[in-house]
């Protein structure tokens, strides 16, 4: 039987049946819930494995990519900077070179220059000459980082200064990604035990249908017969592995009987014979007599037969 709560017997012990007679009802409105409820678990189950199987699957793809993103980018970053140095070094040898140019100019003006002013009314103009160049000079070392191949140098460095600004920014979001990532993914032994839950709730729901099916088809004759035994009764609660009733054929009969030695003589095998059970006669034949006596309670021989 399925498992839930008798509603109406309809047959007691001894009653004959018919093959297809409804012998037992069910109780419907409680298997219904019971039924609704699987039904209900199971869904909520399903959507939410579902759902979680998919945030895992975004996540795995998240990790895998900041994975290979953070290696590609550490070794970007590490270029990057060394670009950037050998950058910050040949502006800084350009600068100094350009220095050391108009310092030694310098000196050799200014050195000319003493030389001129021991007779400067011979060398007035000479003098004038050479402090224009001064002057010139003096200009020259203000314009030295703003001039020529050093300004384009110093844009070229402040270009790959904000490229690697750049590659450490992406470098930390993609750490973030990866910290993010690793937590929302599932270990084998989560995915386990998700899919078991999910497998349970769904054999739960099958179990309800399957006893709701059952039960509305009721506990029906199997083969016509009559009822020898009866232990379910009206509104208990059953379940699919009790026994509710015994019935026994009418229309293949084996009976066992017991009979005394001084009427053994009376029977033998073949032999016609006519019993009533539950009011109903049958005939048949006897088809086997057991030889070996036993004693009753009250101590009489008997055979079987």
């Amino acid at each position: 039987p399925a498992t839930g709560k008798l509603e109406t017997v309809t047959v007691t012990t001894g009653d004959v049946v018919k093959a297809g007679d409804v012998l037992i009802t069910y109780d419907m409105e409680g298997l219904e819930n019971a039924l609704l409820q699987a039904s209900l678990q199971y869904q909520l189950e399903d959507g939410s494995y579902q759902g979680t199987m998919a945030d895992n699957k975004d996540a795995e793809q998240k990790l895998k990519e900041a994975n290979t993103n953070i290696a590609v980018l550490e070794q970007q970053i590490k270029d990057q900077e060394t670009y950037v140095e050998n950058l910050q070094a040949a502006l800084e040898a350009m600068q100094v070179n350009k220095a050391n140019g108009v310092t030694q100019q310098t000196m050799q003006l200014q050195k000319q220059l003493l030389q001129l002013e021991e007779d400067p009314l011979t060398n007035a103009a000479k003098i004038a000459e050479v402090q224009l160049a001064l002057q010139n000079l003096q200009y020259q070392s203000q314009l030295i980082e703003t001039t020529g191949d050093a300004v384009e140098l110093e844009k070229k460095l402040k270009e790959e200064q904000e490229r690697l600004i750049g590659y450490q920014e992406y470098l930390a979001e993609m750490k973030a990604q990866k910290q993010e990532a690793s937590m929302g993914t599932l270990s084998d032994f989560q995915k386990d035990s998700l899919s078991i839950t999910k497998q349970l709730n769904l054999m739960a729901y099958e179990k309800a249908q399957e006893d709701y099916d059952i039960a509305k088809m009721g506990i029906q004759a199997d083969f016509s017969g009559v009822v020898t035994q009866m232990s379910a009764i009206e509104g208990m609660t059953v379940l699919e592995d009790a026994q509710l009733l015994t019935l026994a054929s009418n229309e293949k009969v084996m009976v066992t009987i017991s009979i005394g030695t001084y009427d053994l003589e009376k029977i033998a095998v073949g032999q016609t014979a006519t019993i009533e059970i539950a009011g109903r006669e049958y005939k048949g034949s006897v088809t086997k007599i057991n030889h070996v006596a036993t004693q009753s309670m009250s101590g009489v021989t008997q055979l079987t037969a």
